[in-house]
């Protein structure tokens, strides 16, 4: 079983699988610090290799045998979030992460945890004087000490108030190390090599030491960390990855061996843990205390709130038939008048009214539900209830009983921005792309409006499976829409003879 043992990267003779732009990419970085043998291509690659990549590298399709036979590591190249189906493919062809391949990522944190401390010691000059160059220089200004731009054009002799030099005329030393800014990596980078740099002496941006933040736990930590990759302050001095547990994609073999290995690089790790009414969602505290013990650690409970929703009722938000049929998540109010026989129109009648549930019995549920967050509360690094308090009676703080609306997630991934030093997402066009990206909540029953003092909306985002886009609906159609969802599940779901569904 693997165990997070230390990898033997720099000792191996290696292979690289996965999207060809990113295996490129990643030669052009480190073949000179890595033996880089072959390239292996699957019919789910995308891209073209550039000249010059692969000399005295083999490409031929993805072969067990080949690897066995000369001992090969591979690298999956491949950003971290669309891991999966090579993953898939990986383990059908026998190849098991951690002892037979290891993500890119994993060799970027490598080297970048081998150089961070160097590289803040050393005089950093920048190859490319163009936007690259320049956008590399505004984001780590106070971050390292860079000296100057250096490029091939003889008339540029000056970018942003510093040098512009030759890289001939360069002084080179042991402190001295060279990102390259440009398009033409790949000539750039044959350059260097052929004036004897090697991977300790020159970079690209992307391989910068940045520190590592990692989310595991469920989508109330995922997509938090979601939102964390799209501030810019923060993005400068982390890179971020997630890994998802929930009911519905646990954790493969994979992504648990991943996460024991990455815990030796992880400076900062998010993650769920257990407490009251939550025991069916992973704790991961004994694994953080094992494998993260270097990191920082933010931490939540997994939280349920039911205080502004079609749920709005005392009692466990759990749908349970005489057959056995049982739905945790979904309106039971809805799923009842359905099993009664009740129409669409019957159904639109009822929960339309100001009065379907009494005043009063809406705001004794939802007390109740603040104090019990406020309990869960003691579990988390940073407290929600506050915030549920302050914002109930203008936004819908749950899009259903589980899941965060974004402004809730915006708030977390500002206090934990805030608690490691960075600036909030601020930027109001990324502000609006995060709430464009939300869509599907749960209609909001017009009592529960009244009662907490909520105004009413204009509509509410809908996301349309079969036109593949958003629509915004009023009450009464979003209300239709989710019956007609509410009838399908239970038709699908009794057919197929399940009886449990989240």
């Amino acid at each position: 079983m693997y165990d997070g043992q230390i990898i033997d990267l720099e000792h191996r003779a290696l292979g690289l699988v996965g999207d060809r732009k990113h295996c490129g990419h990643f030669c052009l970085q480190f073949c000179s610090a890595l033996s880089i043998r072959y390239f292996f291509t699957t019919r789910m690659d995308y891209g073209e290799y550039e000249e010059g990549q692969q000399e005295g590298i083999k490409r031929i399709p993805l072969n067990r045998s080949v690897a066995e036979r000369e001992g090969l590591l591979l690298i999956l190249c491949r950003p971290h979030a669309s891991r999966k189906e090579y993953d898939r493919l990986l383990h059908c062809q026998g190849f098991e992460w951690g002892e037979d391949y290891i993500d890119s990522l994993w060799v970027v944190q490598y080297f970048r945890e081998k150089y961070r401390t160097a590289l803040t010691e050393k005089k950093i000059w920048i190859f490319g004087a163009g936007n690259a160059g320049k956008r590399f220089r505004e984001k780590y200004k106070d971050s390292y000490s860079i000296q100057g731009f250096l490029s091939n054009f003889h008339e540029e002799r000056e970018c942003m108030g510093l040098p512009v030099m030759r890289p001939g005329d360069m002084e080179r030393g042991e402190d001295t190390y060279i990102v390259i800014c440009s398009g033409a990596g790949e000539e750039i980078s044959g350059q260097l090599r052929k004036m004897g740099l090697t991977a300790a002496e020159y970079g690209f941006p992307d391989t910068m030491p940045r520190k590592l933040f990692i989310g595991v736990g469920t989508c109330q930590v995922t997509n938090t960390v979601r939102i964390l990759r799209k501030n810019v302050s923060f993005a400068c001095l982390y890179e971020a990855c997630s890994y998802i547990d929930s009911i519905y994609d646990a954790c493969s073999e994979t992504d648990n061996r991943r996460l024991r290995s990455y815990g030796r690089f992880c400076d900062v790790v998010f993650y769920n843990v257990a407490c009251a009414e939550t025991m069916d969602v992973r704790n991961y505290g004994p694994l953080i205390n094992r494998y993260y013990t270097k990191a920082h650690r933010i931490f939540q409970p997994f939280y349920c709130f039911r205080g502004q929703l079609p749920q709005a009722t005392a009692g466990e938000n759990r749908y349970e038939l005489e057959s056995g049929w049982i739905w945790v998540r979904g309106d039971r109010e809805v799923n009842e008048m359905i099993e009664k026989g009740c129409s669409e129109r019957e159904i639109l009648d009822r929960v339309s009214g100001e009065n379907y549930w009494p005043e009063a019995e809406i705001l004794a549920h939802f007390k109740r539900e603040l104090r019990k967050t406020a309990v869960w509360d003691r579990f988390a690094s940073f407290p929600i209830e506050p915030f549920i308090r302050q914002n109930c009676h203008k936004i819908q703080v749950f899009i259903d009983g589980t899941h965060f609306g974004f402004q809730l997630h915006l708030y977390l991934a500002d206090k934990i921005a805030e608690s490691l030093g960075t600036e909030p997402v601020g930027d109001p066009e990324v502000v609006s792309a995060i709430e464009g990206e939300q869509h599907s909540v749960m209609p909001m029953y017009p009592c529960v409006r009244r009662a907490l003092g909520m105004e009413n909306p204009e509509g509410s985002k809908f996301w349309n499976m079969e036109t593949g886009s958003t629509e915004i609906l009023g009450f009464e159609e979003h209300m239709k829409r989710y019956i007609q969802y509410v009838i399908n599940v239970r038709n699908i779901y009794g057919e197929s003879g399940t009886h449990f569904l989240f």
